[in-house]
This record gives structure tokens, C-alpha cells and sequence, in this order.
């Protein structure tokens, strides 16, 4: 390989991954191997690959990919770092990982595809929250029935496994106002479902965590416990938003503020916050406009209309 260091050959590797995907595409017809340097003709309809080049890269993911590892080594081929924590990959690696998920063709790539599974998983699972019946995909995930025990937790790494395990039972689509009551309170206000209150890995009751009472009294100090766009008046379902988009930020800023109802009230409730539901906070929270989804559509028929 050109490079010692494990970062800059895993580069390399993507670079050529890219130029060998690119030439790949340039095959004139489909009944010849898509590996580029090869004119094989395919043998077999199942697969893209001639026989040779699948009885090479079969031995080649069994000698050098699948390559086993002693515990507690990256899990990066090329990389022979130690690990820390329950991490399965090297500081080093985790750090350049981070740096390449910021890349804008890579993140483009895996947001197309999670957009494209996430519908089909929702879909698998009834399609509509099985609460209160909310049917936007945008505030729509994927809930653990009984609590979370193993496997992937939530996200693009969920919605895979679930797609390749033919959607297994235990689990159900809920809106994220009914997925937040259920895992902080084991209730919602919509309807009679109930859901075991698991804390790291352990069951446990009562109303611990939420004090309702200094809530409340957010939530009267910025107009009542209504959300200021869509009407939810569930008190289960609401929170205090950050009317300017800046949370993260200001809790990055501001230790104090992560827990946001004390710091709120020792600093006399101050503008530029609003009582919100958690679909509307999460929508508006992931999209690049800082907007609700109700908020874009009530836009677009303005436009419309005009």
C-alpha cells in the first residue's frame, strides 16, 4: 500500500472505490461482469459478477476483510490501535469516521438512503402512530414494545436491522409526543396504551425524572401548555423550545442549561422561548429552515393562494 498511516490508505481506498464505481458504470452492456477490468461474460442472471470475480472476492472477504480481531482492537482492517470503552473502533478512527460522515456527498448519500428506508419500515408497521393516529412520516419512528433489551436502539441502524430481520414483532410506529409520554411517564394522554418504564436496563415506576409542577410553571410563564403551532394541549407531549433553533447551542454555552426548566425559572423565564409539542420541535429542530412541518404547509398554500 502507498501509505503507512491507516487514515490516509483508507482515502486512498475511497478513492479508488469512487474512480472503480464511476468505470463500472461506463459498461456498454449488463450481460458482461460489472468488475471493470474484466470482460467476462455473466454466467449466472442472480448475480452482477462473473464466477471468477465472485470466487476471488469470496476469498478476499474471508482472508482480509473478515479477518478476525482480538478484543479490545480497532475494528478498522487496517488499524491495530487499541480501544476504549465499549467502543469498537480506535479514538483515531472514530475521529476520522467523524470527519468523513461530514463530507457533503457522503452525508447527501446516507440521507437519500435513510430517506427511502424509513417509509418502507413505517409502512411494515401500520404506517400511522398506533396512539393518537398521526400519519406525517416526519414525525413518525419506530418504537420498542417492551423496552429496549438488545439490538440497534434507533435510526438508519434500526430501520436496517428491522428490513433485514423480515420486520419482527415488539415493535410498533408512535408519533415522537406519544414515544416521549410512554418513555419518561409509561402513559400517554391520547389513549389507554401503557409501556414499562425501563432505565438503564432496569424496570422502574413512578414519576421519577418529571416534576410536572415546575414544568407547568414553564409552560404558563410562555402562554399555557399549548403548543404555539399545532394546538397539542397534552401536557404529556409538550416542552420548552428554543424559539431561534440555537438548543444545542446554547446548552454547549451554558452547562447550567441542560437541565432547561431550573435554569429558565433562576433566570426569571427570559424571551425567546415557546412552549412546544416534540413533533413540532423535533420537525423543525432537523430541517434546514428551523420550520415545523404544519408551518411549511400552511406556507406553501399562502404561496398557493397568492
Amino acid at each position: 500500500m502507498p501509505y503507512k498511516d491507516p487514515i490516509k490508505r483508507r482515502e486512498k481506498e475511497h478513492e479508488y472505490q469512487r474512480a472503480f464505481d464511476a468505470r463500472a458504470k461506463e459498461k456498454k452492456t449488463d450481460a458482461v461482469c460489472s468488475v471493470p477490468h474484466c470482460s467476462n461474460l455473466r454466467d449466472d442472471p442472480r448475480f452482477k459478477k462473473c464466477s471468477a470475480c465472485r470466487s476471488y472476492m469470496r476469498v478476499y472477504k474471508a482472508v482480509y476483510r473478515d479477518k478476525p480481531k482480538e478484543p479490545g482492537i480497532c475494528s478498522q482492517t487496517d488499524c491495530t490501535n487499541k480501544t476504549e470503552g465499549d467502543f469498537k473502533m480506535c479514538p483515531r478512527c472514530r475521529e476520522a469516521a467523524r470527519e468523513a460522515a461530514k463530507r457533503p456527498h457522503i452525508r447527501a448519500r446516507h440521507m437519500g438512503w435513510l430517506q427511502a428506508l424509513k417509509p418502507e419500515v413505517i409502512a411494515a408497521y401500520g404506517g400511522k402512530c398506533a396512539c393518537c393516529g398521526e400519519t406525517h412520516i416526519e414525525f413518525l419512528s419506530i418504537d420498542h414494545i417492551d423496552g429496549y433489551k438488545s439490538g440497534p436502539r434507533k435510526g438508519a441502524a434500526l430501520y436496517s436491522w428491522l428490513k433485514q430481520n423480515n420486520y419482527p414483532p415488539g415493535f410498533r410506529v408512535l408519533c415522537m409526543n406519544c414515544n416521549m409520554a410512554l418513555g419518561y411517564l409509561g402513559y400517554c394522554g391520547h389513549s389507554g396504551i401503557t409501556q414499562v418504564r425501563i432505565r438503564n436496563g432496569k424496570e422502574v415506576s413512578g414519576l421519577q425524572e418529571w416534576n410536572q409542577n415546575r414544568k407547568m410553571e414553564a409552560f404558563n410563564a410562555y402562554g399555557g401548555p399549548v403548543c404555539f403551532c399545532c394546538s397539542e394541549a397534552h401536557a404529556e407531549c409538550l416542552a420548552v423550545d428554543h424559539a431561534d433553533g440555537n438548543g444545542a447551542d446554547h446548552r454547549r454555552e451554558n452547562h447550567k442549561a441542560k437541565n432547561l426548566y431550573i435554569w429558565l425559572r433562576q433566570n426569571n423565564f427570559p424571551t425567546g422561548f415557546r412552549v412546544a409539542c416534540h413533533n413540532c420541535n423535533f420537525s423543525a429542530g432537523h430541517h434546514p429552515s428551523k420550520l415545523c412541518v404544519h408551518q411549511r404547509e400552511r406556507a406553501t398554500l399562502v404561496q398557493e393562494a397568492s
